[in-house]
């Protein structure tokens, strides 16, 4: 399985552009159908809807509160393999990044 295979390949090692350039390599369609990129590649792996967990009201403009219903679909990551994954990405990610860009 896909999703499987990129949680199991981040805690493995593997960086997010090497995971896209192979999911694109063997022609597998991104989210949209089109090919994979770092972003959604990222996305993907951020949502924990693949712990069987939904989540609504991230997006609130009113403050309301977010909902997160547990066990609502069948998983198929643990809550472990997404919370390791969450902490290696966020461990390998710019602290800051320059206005310019580049110098």
């Amino acid at each position: 399985h896909i999703i499987a295979t990129a949680f199991n390949e981040v805690i493995n090692g593997k960086g997010l552009i090497e995971i896209v350039k192979n999911l694109n390599s063997r022609g597998i369609s991104g989210p949209r159908g089109k090919g994979w990129s770092k972003t959604s590649l990222r996305k993907m792996l951020a949502n924990e809807i693949y712990t069987g967990t939904i989540v609504w009201g991230r997006q609130s403009k009113r403050g309301l509160p977010v909902i997160r219903t547990g066990n609502a679909c069948p998983a198929i990551v643990s809550r472990n393999t997404f919370i390791q994954v969450q902490e290696l990405i966020g461990s390998r990610s710019f602290t800051s990044i320059h206005p310019r860009g580049t110098f």
